[in-house]
Parts: structure tokens; sequence; C-alpha cells
């Protein structure tokens, strides 16, 4: 089954941000953790995960076939995946 990359991108971020966010609320729920809600202010994670993630598989998808050919003649052929 080949997934489309669009949907790949926003289930890997979905897989890599949504236990993440889960946790998050688990401890916000004891009032007593200090800290409990650092994930939610912090800019870097969401981008991380949100952004980052999802823009390196669109980018694999995007340069497989400028780096084919380089790969070839490295004589490591890219995997059929990333075509």
């Amino acid at each position: 089954m080949k997934i489309p990359r669009r949907r790949l991108a926003l289930l890997a971020a979905a897989v890599a941000w949504l236990p993440l966010a889960a946790f998050s609320l688990v401890q916000a729920g004891f009032a007593d953790v200090p800290g409990a809600f650092a994930f939610w202010r912090d800019v870097g994670v969401h981008a991380r995960y949100l952004i980052s993630v999802p823009l390196f598989i669109l980018a694999i998808a995007l340069t497989s076939w400028a780096l084919r050919p380089a790969s070839r003649r490295l004589g490591t052929p890219l995997s059929a995946t990333s075509a």
C-alpha cells in the first residue's frame, strides 16, 4: 500500500506530536507538577514536530529525482520507497 507524501507527512507529524501533547495534558492534570504547561508555551517543540518533520518528508519527495543519478554513480541506489 503506497501512502501519498502529503498524508505521510501529516501522519508523521501526528505520530511525533500527539503523544507529547497527550502526556503533557496528563501531567497538567496533576496540579502539583511544576512546569506542567511548559510544553504548550514552547514554540520550538511545535515547530520541530509540526513543521520540520513534514518538511523533511516532502523534501525527500522533491529531491529524490535529483539524488537518484548521484546515488547510482556512488553505487548505492536509493530505495524504492523514496521514489
